[in-house]
């Protein structure tokens, strides 16, 4: 069973954290993200995890869709919820 995301973009601010990233983790192998400071590496992570939605792509374990931005569905069958995103309005 693998984890495949395809086309995961995710932007925060102006600048993009994640930019049209692609993986394939096979089961049974060990990975390394590697990463300068503020490259993407947690948000990517976090994406994985289902804690942020990104603002495009797929990812599937097992051939089985668990996220599709395309279809707005974030891990439906899990019954997880996505984190919103911070808005720029601070509160005093």
């Amino acid at each position: 069973m693998n984890l495949v995301g395809e086309n995961l973009s995710y932007k925060l601010t102006e600048e993009l954290q994640l930019r049209n990233i692609s993986f394939n983790f096979e089961k049974g192998k060990l990975y390394t993200i590697l990463g300068r400071t503020l490259s993407g590496k947690t948000t990517l992570l976090k994406t994985i995890a289902g804690l942020l939605m990104p603002d495009s792509g797929t990812i599937k374990f097992g051939g089985h869709i668990l996220l599709s931005v395309l279809s707005g569905m974030m891990f439906p069958q899990l019954g997880q919820r996505v984190i919103p995103r911070p808005s720029s309005q601070r509160w005093e």
